[in-house]
C-alpha cells in the first residue's frame, strides 16, 4: 500500500516538476491529470492511515514523500501564481480594449480643474 502511494507521489512528482502548460487547452488537461492523481493518491492515503506499524522500508519511502510533497507543493504554488497574473493581464487587456473602442464611456480624469474659493 505504502509503495502504491509512493509511486502515485512519484508520477504526481513527475508531472508537476515538468513542463508547465502554456495554453488554454494545455491547462486544462494539465489540471485534469494532476487532480487524477490528487484524488488517487488522497485514497491511497486514507488507507494508509488506518494502517498499523510501519516497516523501515516503508518509512523511508514515507520521508521520500514528504521531500517530494514539499516540491510538489512550491511547484503548484508557482503555477497558480503564474495562471492568476495571466488572468490579471487577460482583465487589464480587456480594460484597456473597452476604453479604446468608447473612450467617452467613462469619464475622463486628466485635465480636470476645479475653482475652489472659501
Amino acid at each position: 500500500m505504502i509503495k502504491a502511494l509512493y509511486e502515485e507521489t512519484k508520477q504526481l512528482h513527475d508531472l508537476v516538476t515538468g513542463e508547465a502548460p502554456k495554453g488554454e487547452a494545455d491547462r486544462e488537461a494539465y489540471l485534469e491529470r494532476v487532480n487524477e492523481h490528487l484524488s488517487k493518491r488522497d485514497a491511497l492515503l486514507a488507507e494508509a492511515s488506518t494502517a498499523g506499524t510501519f516497516t523501515a522500508e516503508e518509512q523511508k519511502l514515507g520521508e521520500e514523500m514528504t521531500k517530494m510533497n514539499q516540491v510538489i507543493d512550491a511547484r503548484m504554488e508557482r503555477v497558480l501564481a503564474s495562471w492568476k497574473k495571466d488572468v490579471q493581464q487577460l482583465k487589464a487587456k480587456k480594460q484597456s480594449n473597452k476604453l479604446y473602442q468608447n473612450p467617452y464611456a467613462e469619464p475622463a480624469s486628466d485635465g480636470v480643474f476645479f475653482d475652489q474659493k472659501n
